[in-house]
């Protein structure tokens, strides 16, 4: 497993014990087991459990245990509860875990070192290997869970329910939810005004609908490939949905109706817009397997791919909402200033990066 998981953005969040707000920016941190606070400067502040150990735990700040972390959601504003809230899928421990904004650490679902599958309430559902979730404003969750090849669903009432897919059949295949099969869940997105979620599910991007029906969007079920499309409409009437367009493709956000894609294995952030089909590299180059800074593609042709900017293996990404872009990578933090651009909806070169950007992660920091 990588040393970085998820990156988010929580405003609100705050210190044990204290009333001043956190950063803006949170972060999984695997080999620590922790989640921490990135400072403005790029160190990283362990906020949630001790660095270094391990065990599933529940309490407050550092005195909370994580066994490999992966990602992390925060619900969005609004709904009936105004309160920062957070859910962790905590891998190894094949748990959800929830975080109030005082950093108070509770188990949310599964039996923490048992990896089985049930549904049903809190205290009887069961995970294996839980992955990317998400939250809607009401506070509903939804997990991948990978070691069943299912998504979850748990409800503000405290119910866990199979959305898609069946317990212990590994496949690929679209359809409605009990019909549907998944190959290696990774990433989560949630469109909360539809109730749509995207999915990375091995070389692919699918799309499982309120009701459960699932799709492919992008990506071949078999082989990577690094294929871009900027045509509408898009390629055959499905799409890229079996365009060898993605490699491994990890967290997945978001952001101004696009979906924004940390293509993993092809050291890129891809742009997918759901409304054309279309499909644009925004920072990265499959050859280029080096952090390095640079402009921003942004759907340009590879002429001379040493002209743009690098990223090493990313993980996920998030945005800020003031302008901020943030990426996790195997080579660590790398935080994209976008300037005054304001829209993404237009490809094309224009943004820049002017950037720190570290090949090697800040070293972990002890709570100021």
């Amino acid at each position: 497993m990588e040393r970085f998981g998820q990156l988010v953005t929580a405003p609100g969040a705050q210190e044990p014990g204290h009333q001043k707000q956190s950063n803006d920016w949170l972060i999984i941190d695997n080999t620590a087991q922790t989640l921490c606070k990135v400072s403005p400067d790029g160190l990283l502040l362990p906020w949630l459990g001790t660095p270094g150990v391990g065990g599933h735990k529940d309490g407050v700040g550092p005195a909370a245990g994580f066994v490999k972390p992966a990602f992390v959601a925060v619900k969005p504003s609004g709904g009936k509860d105004a309160g920062w809230q957070a859910v962790i899928s905590d891998f190894r421990s094949h748990t959800l875990r929830r975080v109030d904004g005082t950093g108070q650490v509770s188990t949310l679902a599964g039996r923490p070192g048992k990896d089985s599958f049930k549904d049903g309430s809190l205290a009887e559902a069961c995970f294996a290997c839980p992955a990317g979730v998400a939250m809607d404003p009401e506070g509903q969750v939804f997990v991948n869970d990978s070691g069943n090849y299912v998504i979850r669903r748990v409800t503000p009432d405290g119910r866990v329910a199979t959305l898609a897919g069946q317990p212990y059949e590994y496949g690929h295949r679209d359809g409605p939810g009990p019909e549907a099969r998944f190959h290696r869940l990774r990433g989560l997105a949630l469109d909360p005004p539809t109730g749509d979620l995207y999915v990375a599910d091995g070389h692919c991007v699918r799309r499982v609908r309120a009701d459960g029906q699932v799709e492919t969007l992008l990506g071949n079920y078999k082989e990577p490939g690094f294929e871009e499309w900027m045509t509408f409409p898009p390629v055959g009437p499905r799409g890229l949905a079996g365009v060898r367009c993605l490699n491994e493709p990890s967290g997945l956000t978001l952001f101004q109706g696009l979906l924004f894609i940390a293509d993993k294995n092809n050291h890129a952030i891809r742009v997918f817009d759901p409304a054309t089909g279309s499909l644009r590299t925004l920072v990265g180059d499959p050859t280029q397997g080096k952090t390095r800074p640079g402009g921003l593609r942004n759907g340009a042709a590879r002429v001379r791919p040493k002209q743009f900017a690098a990223v090493a293996s990313p993980l996920s990404i998030a945005f800020d909402g003031k302008g901020g872009c943030g990426v996790s990578s195997g080579a660590g933090l790398v935080q994209l200033a976008l300037g005054h651009h304001e829209s993404f909806a237009t490809p094309g070169p224009g943004m820049t990066l002017s950037a720190w950007v570290d090949s090697v992660p800040k070293p972990v920091q002890p709570n100021p």
